[in-house]
């Protein structure tokens, strides 16, 4: 009889401690997952530098209101001849780190227009989904350079990174009037890239980690925003015949190149892609990295190409 009455407590313990672990395991997660896709305006990175700091005197600060209604803070400087550009940043950053990039395409005469996404530097929203919404404020963007005199609507490009460059990829397949596109290590989508992107931001392990963070993530978003749709991989051939030089880090942490390699052979003629095995997430322009000259001479070329030389 002791013995198993023993075996039933020992039994009734253990199945205690598995819903413990169960409930504990999905209140992380779910605290996790709103810590990804809500950034308060205090939590935000906080920036002072301008694009007078990086050889762009002649900018100006812009406001701007999406389709959905939010105020998005940018600068614009103005093309040399016509060609512009618009920059996309990546998930916690903001328009000044994209001041490096910038700086290069200024210093060619190209014209750039950078806003803080949602969610992230000086504007509003504190929703963020990964690029599928982010395309609103390029459409924002967009819609901005269409009034500027010294703008081309005929010689429009994008650059990205990141989480922006899943926003671009989104926005450039929505808009035929996009005629170059340049993306830097997006994720191919989020249920190829959940199981990386979770270890990396929260530490957790990915199993039972991550589908349980996107599930929960899930619960936040509008009814049009559903995780499995938030796939740029599949809007690459809608791009086309438009071309898109296309950065995967083969030694990126954040998001996985996996599903972009896996598929590479699928991709139309219109897609440049550029494998670097030995860098990093979004390290293709890394200052001193090592391939930074090479993404610069690229980058530029490609521009030059498709979009025309602004000089």
């Amino acid at each position: 009889m002791n013995t198993k009455r023993w075996l039933n407590l020992g039994g009734f313990a253990l199945a205690v401690f598995v819903v413990v672990a169960a409930i504990t395991a999905m209140l992380v997660a779910r605290q996790q997952a709103i810590s990804l896709i809500t950034i308060t305006p205090e939590e935000r990175r906080p920036y002072s530098t301008t694009p007078a700091d990086f050889g762009m005197p002649v900018y100006e600060d812009i406001i701007l209101i999406t389709s959905d209604g939010l105020t998005l803070e940018g600068w614009y400087v103005p093309p040399q001849n016509g060609a512009t550009i618009i920059m996309a940043h990546g998930f916690t950053g903001n328009r000044a780190t994209m001041l490096d990039e910038m700086q290069v395409l200024a210093e060619a005469g190209y014209g750039l227009i950078a806003v803080d996404h949602r969610a992230h530097g000086r504007s509003e929203g504190e929703l963020v989904t990964f690029g599928y919404e982010e395309q609103l404020d390029l459409e924002a963007a967009y819609a901005y350079l269409l009034e500027q005199p010294d703008v081309d609507p005929e010689r429009i490009g994008v650059y990205g990174e990141s989480m922006g460059a899943s926003a671009v990829l989104f926005f450039a397949a929505d808009n035929p009037a996009v005629e170059a596109v340049v993306v830097q290590t997006p994720y191919a989508s989020i249920t190829d890239t959940a199981e990386v992107s979770v270890q990396f931001f929260t530490g957790l392990p990915p199993f039972p980690f991550a589908p349980m963070i996107v599930a929960f993530a899930q619960q936040h978003y509008p009814d049009n925003v559903r995780a499995r749709d938030i796939a740029p991989i599949e809007d690459v051939d809608d791009i086309a015949p438009r071309p898109v030089l296309l950065m995967v880090a083969g030694e990126d942490v954040v998001v996985s190149p996996e599903g972009w390699l896996e598929n590479a052979e699928s991709f139309g003629p219109h897609v440049e892609l550029w494998y670097e095995p030995e860098v990093e997430h979004a390290g293709f322009s890394m200052p001193d990295g090592p391939v930074t000259d090479a993404f610069y001479a690229r980058v530029l070329d490609f521009y030059a190409n498709h979009l025309g030389t602004p000089r």
